[in-house]
């Protein structure tokens, strides 16, 4: 066993004795107390092992912010929705972190990907990405197009309908709606491998295409789309600046940064109003024991507490389990059977509230086989995440942007660990699969084309 892995089990260790702590400490009512312990933990754990390996967005590390002390912040129990949980939530929560932890950790990559990917790596240009980031960007347009079309209306343009984008869905093409999601990441990574290949045009057309899969988000309302796709963007850019992150930490750097947070903050406050959610329609739903707490504190706190609440609401309540139907639904929904099956997927939503529906990562894994589950899950997704993130350190040529960009998406779902079942969800897979299928579409293109393997012109 080398150091790294001792220097795991020791953090281990020590936060299964104060896990243990904080959970005597919530179930004897003190939950201030219990919630700030895991709180300083998560944050604790998180900068030992910036500090031992150096990288700020390894999927180990990042799990200690988005899953201990985002347990912290659920215990502190500062709304009338939350209550006590049961014993079998506290196992699932530690369960989750210590087996993907050791998953990760004792998971080795055997394979040099900087060799396995160095040649499909020469098929990608700088005018190959220019390429494929403009169709993206007409796609997601057009389907938007086609969506407006069909629905008789755009999100943003409508009067006190606070659910305008949550109808806003033609099956299927709403996939593609999305996909702006995605181009933003895709960009900054295609700037960043090909920055002194780049013209100024290209440099320009580039900046207006992130411009416009920003603007589509606020067309739709859609705060999370937004959010999401510069939250891809940023993981991005620290991926590719990974072994340098001190060059990230300049002061002009660091003032982009705030300016580009206050930006997204004041159009997230814009799409908000746009949305019809007024502060007493959010507080009345919120249910905060102190009804003086402002809405900025509010909102984000929900956002995060409740959906751990809700998995205890699920372990409360469930009757039976769905034995892997939960977790297949995507298989479901992307091949249209969702429509011939219906019934077949009918599950309640165990949740404290109607409107508030948004779920752990491990919702589903219970859902679908209890403790059992979460065990498996938790083993194969550190396993995944450790594949995919060696890879995207380690891979050579111009596959670099793409493969990155795969890599941003799970850390991205590892970041908000905390908000929903990611890979029971359809769009995960869709964005996996259409990440891929641009690697294998080129790979084609180039194959039919020139046979010898030589790059996009």
């Amino acid at each position: 066993m080398n150091t790294e892995n001792i220097n795991l089990i020791k953090e281990l260790i020590i936060f299964t004795v104060i896990y243990s702590i904080s959970v005597f400490l919530s179930m004897s009512g003190l939950y201030f107390a219990a919630g700030l312990i895991l709180i300083v933990s998560g944050i604790l754990m998180y900068a030992y092992e910036v500090r031992l390996n150096g990288k700020l967005l390894s999927p180990s590390a990042v799990l200690n912010l988005s899953w201990v002390s985002c347990i912290g912040i659920s215990l502190l129990k500062l709304s009338f929705l939350q209550t006590d949980w049961e014993l079998k939530t506290y196992v699932c929560f530690y369960l989750f972190l210590v087996l993907f932890k050791l998953s990760y950790a004792f998971h080795k990559t055997k394979r040099d990907y900087s060799l396995r990917t160095e040649r499909t790596g020469r098929l990608f240009t700088r005018k190959t990405y220019l390429y494929v980031i403009t169709v993206l960007t007409a796609l997601s347009y057009i389907a938007f197009l086609v969506e407006a079309s069909v629905l008789r209306y755009v999100p943003l343009f409508t009067v006190d309908t606070p659910h305008a984008y949550s109808y806003f869905h033609v099956s299927g093409v709403h996939y593609f709606t999305v996909l702006c999601v995605l181009v933003p990441g895709l960009i900054v990574n295609y700037l960043i491998a090909f920055y002194r290949e780049i013209t100024t045009g290209e440099k320009v057309y580039a900046a207006f295409l992130f411009a416009l899969n920003l603007i589509l988000p606020v067309l739709l309302v859609s705060r999370f789309q937004l959010v999401f796709a510069v939250f891809l963007a940023a993981i991005s850019l620290v991926l590719n600046f990974s072994d340098r992150i001190k060059s990230l930490l300049k002061p002009k750097y660091v003032l982009l940064a705030v300016l580009s947070v206050a930006m997204l903050l004041a159009v997230y406050v814009f799409i908000t109003i746009e949305r019809a959610h007024s502060v007493e329609y959010l507080n009345g739903i919120f249910e905060m024991k102190n009804p003086e707490t402002p809405i900025w504190i509010t909102q984000p706190y929900i956002y995060i507490a409740n959906n751990f609440d809700n998995f205890n609401c699920m372990i409360s309540e469930i009757g039976e389990h769905s034995f892997g139907l939960k977790q297949l639904f995507p298989v479901f929904a992307l091949t249209g059977l969702k429509f011939l099956f219906p019934d077949l997927l009918s599950f309640p939503l165990f949740v404290t509230k109607e409107e508030l529906t948004t779920v752990t990562i491990l919702y589903d894994a219970y859902y679908d086989f209890g403790i059992i589950g979460v065990i498996v899950f938790a083993i194969l997704l550190g396993i995944l995440c450790k594949t995919v993130y060696t890879m995207a350190e380690n891979v050579k040529g111009n596959l670099g942007p793409i493969v990155k960009l795969i890599c941003a998406q799970l850390i991205g779902y590892i970041v908000l660990a905390f908000f929903t079942t990611w890979f029971s969800n359809p769009t995960t897979w869709f964005y996996l699969g259409i990440c891929v299928a641009i690697i294998v579409a080129v790979m084609l293109f180039n194959r039919k084309r020139y046979g010898s393997g030589e790059p996009v012109r």
